[in-house]
């Protein structure tokens, strides 16, 4: 009974430590359409025991010329945010990506800034992933 315990144990502990959490902003907006008059993004919160970071943000086309940037941000008060990379927008629709291995924030947005003259929408994934130490 003990060798059954001990190995069930061990199981649910190896299970767990692959763990990889997918989910839309935290806000519950699933899909939300993004304005040319300001920038704009979901804040994502991370668990303080992940390791790495990926997130997506599919763009869908509306209507009129995309142009502009995504800029991937990080932070760890949630208030004060610092860019740590950028892409740019293209005129379709598109997923853009970003991984962060190891984490280094424990929040990250996807700021969305258009300077077209588009309508589109978008959503935020996060991925967070633990790796066995």
């Amino acid at each position: 009974m003990k060798k059954f315990l001990f190995i069930a144990i061990s199981l649910m502990l190896f299970t767990v430590s692959y763990s990889q959490t997918a989910m839309t902003n935290p806000n519950g907006v699933a899909l939300d359409t993004a304005s040319q008059a300001a920038a704009e993004g979901p804040v994502l919160k991370v668990k303080a025991w992940v390791d790495v970071v990926s997130i997506q943000v599919p763009v869908t086309k509306i209507s009129g010329t995309i142009a502009g940037t995504v800029k991937w941000q990080g932070s760890n008060d949630g208030v004060t945010y610092y860019t740590i990379s950028s892409d740019t927008l293209t005129d379709a629709t598109n997923v853009y990506g970003f991984t962060q291995a190891p984490k280094a924030w424990l929040y990250y947005r996807p700021l969305i800034t258009q300077t077209g003259t588009s309508s589109l929408s978008y959503k935020a994934i996060l991925y967070q992933q633990t790796n066995p130490h």
